[in-house]
C-alpha cells in the first residue's frame, strides 16, 4: 500500500515524539538506577502508564505528527486544478482533426514534388534550348574561319548567327520575364489602341515565320477592336501562339489568326491543324514549364513557359485564355481582352 506524503511526515514527527519519550524515559532510568526506592516506584509507574496510555500515546503522537506536517508543508506540496485548462477534446473530434493536419501535408508535398519535377523538367530543356544555339553559332564562326568564302557565303552565314542570337534573346526574355512577373517587377505601357491595326501588321510576319516551317498561314477577319494595355505585350501573346501553332503542327498543315469583337470582348483567334492536346493534359498546358509529353512532341523544342507567359500577360490585361483542341486534328486558343468603349482617339500613354 502505498500513502501520501503527509502521512509519511507525520509518522516521521509521530515516531521522532515517541522516541523522545522513551529516550527521556531511559535517561530517568539511568538517573534515579542510585536510589533503588525511588528507582522502584518510578519502575511500577511507568510500566503501568505504557500498559495503559501506549494506544492512546501513539495516537496522540500521530496526530501531533499530522499538525506538524499540515503547519510546514501544506503550501509547498498542495496541488489545485486550474480554472484555465479546457476540458479534453471528444475523440472523434481528434480524429477529425488530426485527418484534417495530415490531409494538409500530404498537399503540400504533393505540390512541392509538382514543383520540383517541374523545376527539373524546365533544368533539362532549357540546358538544351541554350546548348542548341550556342553549338549553332559555334559552328557557323569555325565555319567562316576555315578558309577565305565570298560576301554571299559571308552574308549567309551572319543572318544564321542572327537567328540563334535571335533565339537564345528570346529564350533569355522568357525567362527574366517569368522571374520578375512572380515579384511583381514588369513594367506596362498602357495605352489606348486599335488591336487589329497590331493584328494585320502581324500577318505578314507570321506568314514569313510560318512559311520556312512549312505551314501555311492564313489571315482570317479582323474586326476593329479598342483596347487599353501594353501593345508590345499584346504583340508576345500573338507571337507566342504562333510559335506554339508551328511547333506542334503538321507538315503541310496551317494557322489561322483571325479578330473579332462580341459582347465587351477582344476574341484573338489563332488555330492550327496539328497534333492536337490529350485531355489530359489540358488543365496543365499553361503551368510553368510544363510541356505536353507525347511522341511526336518529344523532340520539339520550348521551355515551356510560351503559354505560362501568354496567359499572365492575358490575365494582367484583365482577360483570360481560352483553348479548345480535339487530337489529331488540331487546336484553338482565344484570348479575351476587355475592349475600350471610350471614343476613339489618340493613343494616350498611361504609367
Amino acid at each position: 500500500m502505498i500513502i501520501g506524503l503527509k502521512q509519511r511526515l507525520s509518522l516521521i514527527y509521530g515516531t521522532t515524539i515517541m522516541a523522545v519519550v522513551v529516550f527521556v524515559a531511559s535517561l530517568i532510568f539511568t538517573v534515579f538506577k542510585f536510589y533503588p526506592v525511588i528507582l522502584e516506584r518510578f519502575e511500577t509507574t511507568y510500566i503501568g502508564i505504557i500498559l495503559v496510555f501506549v494506544p492512546v500515546s501513539l495516537f496522540f503522537s500521530y496526530l501531533v505528527g499530522w499538525v506538524i506536517s499540515e503547519q510546514l508543508h501544506s503550501s509547498r506540496y498542495e496541488i489545485t486544478p486550474r480554472v484555465s485548462d479546457a476540458p479534453p477534446l471528444p475523440t472523434l473530434l481528434l480524429e477529425e482533426e488530426f485527418q484534417i493536419k495530415m490531409g494538409s501535408i500530404r498537399s503540400s508535398v504533393e505540390k512541392m514534388r509538382e514543383a520540383y519535377e517541374q523545376i527539373q523538367h524546365f533544368s533539362v530543356n532549357a540546358s538544351h534550348e541554350l546548348r542548341t544555339p550556342l553549338t549553332i553559332m559555334r559552328g557557323e564562326v569555325e565555319l567562316a574561319l576555315r578558309s577565305q568564302k565570298s560576301a554571299e557565303q559571308y552574308q549567309h552565314i551572319l543572318a544564321s548567327l542572327l537567328e540563334e542570337i535571335l533565339r537564345l534573346s528570346r529564350i533569355i526574355d522568357d525567362l527574366l520575364l517569368v522571374a520578375r512577373s512572380q515579384i511583381g517587377q514588369v513594367p506596362m505601357e498602357r495605352q489606348r489602341f486599335n488591336l487589329r491595326q497590331l493584328i494585320e501588321e502581324m500577318a505578314d510576319e507570321a506568314d514569313l515565320f510560318t512559311s520556312q516551317a512549312g505551314i501555311t498561314f492564313h489571315a482570317g477577319p479582323a474586326e476593329d477592336a479598342w483596347i487599353e494595355g501594353d501593345a508590345l505585350r499584346i504583340r508576345r501573346v500573338v507571337l507566342n501562339l504562333i510559335d506554339n501553332a508551328v511547333k506542334y503542327n503538321q507538315h503541310g498543315g496551317s494557322v489561322t489568326l483571325s479578330l473579332k469583337a462580341r459582347d465587351g470582348w477582344a476574341l484573338v483567334s489563332v488555330r492550327d491543324t496539328g497534333f492536337g492536346i490529350p485531355a489530359d493534359a489540358l488543365p496543365r498546358i499553361f503551368d510553368r514549364f510544363y510541356r505536353v509529353d507525347r511522341e511526336h512532341a518529344k523532340s520539339r523544342s520550348g521551355t515551356g513557359l510560351g503559354l505560362f507567359i501568354v496567359q499572365w500577360i492575358a490575365q494582367t490585361h484583365g482577360g483570360d485564355v481560352l483553348v479548345e483542341s480535339t487530337p489529331d486534328e488540331g487546336s484553338e486558343f482565344i484570348v479575351r481582352l476587355p475592349l475600350d468603349d471610350t471614343r476613339p482617339s489618340s493613343p494616350q500613354a498611361h504609367s
